[in-house]
């Protein structure tokens, strides 16, 4: 896994991220429909394969730590999608997708991969005058987060 600095008063432990995956997912994978602002969540519904195969290749690439597929899976853009109502199980897909990955990957790669949960914005990426309440972002994050 991740090197420690010795020599210092203070270990660090070092980490290698994966590289993200909507843009990847869409670079990689374009046959999937366009979805508007579902974006990777799209991959989710359409591709989950797809999901695990760029899990895969992070891994492979030397990744120490993939993330779950759940950026787009948020209020704001399922509710415009009428899917508003799946937000739990896709919240769930994406972290079934990462193990599955890591799994899958357990024969040929020795060292410990961790899976990241992405806690996402939960309206819409920089544009914070469209932020929700306190109270209902509390209620949606512990969705997104367990």
């Amino acid at each position: 896994m991740a090197s420690v600095e010795s020599g210092t008063s203070k270990p660090w432990l070092r980490l290698i991220l994966d590289g993200g995956m909507g843009a990847e997912l869409r670079d990689s994978y374009p046959e999937v429909p366009d979805q508007g602002k579902l974006w990777s969540t799209a991959y989710l519904i359409h591709k989950p394969e797809y999901v695990v195969d760029l899990h895969r290749r992070y891994i492979e690439a030397g990744t120490d730590v993939i993330t779950t597929n759940n950026y787009s899976t948020v209020p704001g853009y399922l509710e415009g999608m009428g899917l508003m109502d799946r937000l739990e199980e896709l919240v769930k897909l994406s972290g079934q997708l990462a193990e599955k990955a890591v799994d899958s990957m357990r024969p040929t790669t020795k060292r410990p991969i961790l899976i990241a949960g992405s806690i996402p914005p939960l309206g819409y990426s920089y544009q914070g005058e469209k932020n929700i309440k306190m109270e209902e972002a509390t209620l949606l994050y512990e969705k997104i987060a367990t």
